[in-house]
């Protein structure tokens, strides 16, 4: 057994025992640090959600302590009530690392107790948090004689009119005996006693006005409201109207560029028929520029700004729209018929477009000089602005040149001739197999006929050869005849018997 055990130890690890080893160590260091990541993952998210109510706790505080309802992480830094995580003064998220510093606390109130409730709103500048006040408001109301109250105005809102300041105080303050009410901002500063303010503004006004209330007991509460006035008039500077001097088969975009300075701002835009722009309805926008698309037409265009002031010289803006086509050309045919004719015709086809025009200024011509029924026209026509036509149509053309036709003959005539070689004539008529049932024309066709010579008296005399039979018994007188013929032979019409001979073919006719 010894000698076994020395053996393997001499012997030493496999490379496939090494491998194995190896890999078995990497599957515990994969464990180990997905655990250890883990924990570290909830440690942070534990951290955070202790540092999230430590600062809602400490804003509690703050709120009890001053009466304020709203404030941020770095104002509860500089009082004292938090400490930073740096010299800097700087509070971080422990999973993110973030800077909180400029997240929003706001203070809630159930019955007599006060809890911080943190937000992922933010607001660095203090100044531009509105001071809430659990024993104290300001409520801002509209003037128009700088006396008395109007409408009221929501916290930040704009107006166009001067404003009075109102101090609101609670039943618990309302019960203590007020030594100042002093009223301020950032340029000026009226210990009045009063619990009202005017503000009146020439131009505008863009500040926080702050109200401090001192009781008899040395106690001073205060609260905060932005007042924002505004009676400067926005600006039109510049209208545009796209391709304004080309045809265009679309509504065109029409630009407009306004201003209100540095007052409250643009609020909306009109752009229509109405030149009156305090009775529009506006299209909200706070952007300088604004575009719409407008037909033919004359329109106005109006801005406001979110205080209410109107743009003026609104006559000057006012916009024509023009050689805007929407209607695409029509298709013109002349010289159509259905009427038959064997001369030749002429179809035309022109474009027609009342309002920007035909690109197509020459009409399309065809000559039609054969046999044409109808005839497929395919041709696109344009206007100027664009817009296009397919003028496809079987035109009627209905013209026979009678080169295609058939034969009528008609019956023979009488035989100019009884005996001795006659003629007879007939006509044969051409009518159109093209469809139009045309007489294309005729032409008359001769033959010979009674061609057996005529029979001679013997007697002489002139006269027709021609002969009828005649019956007469021996010795009459035909009535037609002066003379006797005797049985069997013929005479001559119209003329004496005296050339009487004997009938060809033994009368028998």
């Amino acid at each position: 057994m010894r000698k076994i055990i020395m053996k393997i130890k001499q012997r030493g690890f496999t490379i496939v025992e090494l491998l194995a080893v190896i890999v078995l160590l990497a599957i515990i260091t994969t464990i180990a640090m997905s655990g250890y990541n883990a924990i570290q993952k909830n440690l942070k998210e534990k951290a955070y959600e202790n540092l999230i109510s430590y600062i809602e706790s400490k804003a509690a505080n703050y709120a009890t302590d001053t009466g304020n309802l709203l404030t941020n992480v770095d104002t509860l830094v500089k009082e004292g009530y938090i400490d930073a995580d740096d010299e800097e003064g700087n509070v971080y998220n422990p999973i993110t690392r973030e800077n909180l510093n400029c997240h929003i606390v706001n203070i809630e109130r159930d019955n007599d107790n006060l809890y911080g409730r943190y937000s992922n709103e933010e607001e660095c500048e203090v100044s531009n948090l509105t001071i809430k006040n659990l024993n104290l408001n300001i409520e801002v109301y509209e003037t128009n004689d700088n006396v008395t109250k109007g409408n009221k105005i929501e916290n930040n809102s704009w107006t166009n009119k001067n404003v009075i300041l109102k101090a609101v105080l609670n039943e618990d303050l309302k019960n203590e005996s007020i030594k100042t009410i002093t009223w301020q901002s950032n340029v000026s500063r009226d210990t009045t006693n009063k619990d009202e303010y005017l503000v009146s503004a020439e131009q505008i006004i863009n500040t926080n006005y702050t109200v401090i209330v001192e009781t008899d007991g040395g106690v001073s509460y205060q609260a905060s409201v932005w007042v924002r006035i505004d009676k400067q008039k926005p600006v039109i500077y510049e209208v545009q109207i796209e391709k304004e001097h080309e045809w265009t088969n679309t509504d065109k975009k029409v630009s407009a560029t306004a201003s209100d300075g540095n007052g409250s701002g643009i609020g909306g835009y009109y752009i229509g028929k109405d030149s009156d722009c305090t009775k529009v309805v506006y299209i909200e926008q706070d952007s300088n520029n604004y575009e719409t698309t407008l037909d033919n037409g004359t329109y106005y265009i109006c801005v406001k700004d979110k205080a209410g002031n109107y743009a003026e010289d609104i006559s000057s803006k006012e916009i024509k729209i023009e050689k805007v086509d929407k209607t695409a050309p029509e298709c013109i045919w002349t010289g159509e018929s259905t009427t038959w004719t064997k001369s030749d015709r002429t179809i035309t086809l022109a474009c027609k477009d009342e309002e920007s025009g035909c690109v197509l200024q020459n009409e399309i011509t065809k000559i039609y000089n054969s046999n044409t029924k109808t005839d497929n026209w395919n041709y696109d026509i344009e206007d100027k602005a664009g817009n296009k036509t397919t003028c496809n149509k079987d035109v009627d053309v209905y013209v026979d040149k009678c080169t295609s036709y058939r034969e009528s003959y008609g019956s023979w005539g009488s035989c100019s001739k009884s005996c001795g070689g006659g003629s007879k004539s007939r006509t044969i008529t051409y009518y159109s197999t093209f469809g139009s049932g045309f007489t294309c024309g005729s032409r008359s066709e001769s033959t010979s006929c009674h061609t057996s010579p005529c029979e001679s008296s013997g007697g002489g005399g002139g006269g027709s050869s021609t002969c009828s039979c005649c019956e007469q018994t021996p010795g009459s007188k035909n009535s037609a005849c002066y003379g006797s013929c005797q049985p069997g032979q013929s005479y001559a019409k119209n003329h004496c018997c005296e050339r009487c001979g004997p009938c060809p073919n033994g009368c028998g006719w």
